[in-house]
């Protein structure tokens, strides 16, 4: 196991192929406009960090921590 994973879980779903397409997408594009790459994991950690805090939730692991620590 990579030190990346190291004391992570997978988590997952299918979705409509347009849909992927059209994420994968909005990925290039905005990795273009900051001229660095934005991943699919980055984008699913900014979207559960998002989705909890729509319901109050502040997650406790580092997925709701920016590189510096700092909570978002």
């Amino acid at each position: 196991m990579s030190k990346s994973r190291e004391g992570k879980m997978q988590i997952g779903g299918f979705f409509d192929i347009v849909d992927v397409y059209t994420l994968q997408e909005l990925l290039l594009r905005e990795s273009r406009e900051r001229r660095s790459k934005k991943t699919m994991q980055q984008a699913l950690e900014e979207m559960l960090v998002d989705y909890c805090a729509k319901h109050g939730v502040k997650l406790p692991g580092t997925t709701g921590k920016t590189p510096g620590g700092e909570s978002v």
